[in-house]
């Protein structure tokens, strides 16, 4: 996942969040311990999805963020809880760490994020003042 977020997309403006998170601690590289049993989901899926499965597996996780559709299907499959980005953000709202969610996903998009106008919708009214 390391790989993917920060080699594969040196110039993406969340790259610098995502350094400064590692550096300062508050997001953490975990090895997956038995890469032997992440072959089976690595034919399937891509190895960052497979290894977030794995490693939520090896640690006893109840959830797990994942958008890429076959990895979610195949994350519930195996008991695990799914989350997605838009998820994230939702209930960051709620709780009060991000005052909104539908810039977030505006800008999103416009860097390739797929998210259908039917759920942005959706956010949207959700976020309306008298909701």
């Amino acid at each position: 996942v390391r790989m993917e977020a920060l080699e594969g997309r040196p110039d993406a403006p969340d790259t610098a969040a995502i350094r400064e998170g590692l550096r300062a601690g508050w997001l953490q590289v975990l090895e997956v311990a038995n890469d032997i049993a992440l072959q089976p989901l690595v034919r399937t899926l891509g190895r960052g999805e497979a290894e977030v499965i794995g490693l939520a597996q090896e640690r006893g996780a109840d959830v797990v963020v994942l958008d890429d559709r076959a990895a979610r299907r195949v994350a519930g499959a195996v008991g695990l809880q799914v989350i997605g980005t838009v998820g994230v953000l939702v209930a960051a709202r709620r709780i009060g760490i991000i005052p909104a969610v539908v810039p977030l996903l505006e800008e999103l998009r416009e860097q390739g994020f797929r998210l259908s106008d039917d759920v942005l919708d959706a956010i949207r009214r959700d976020e309306e003042p008298n909701s």
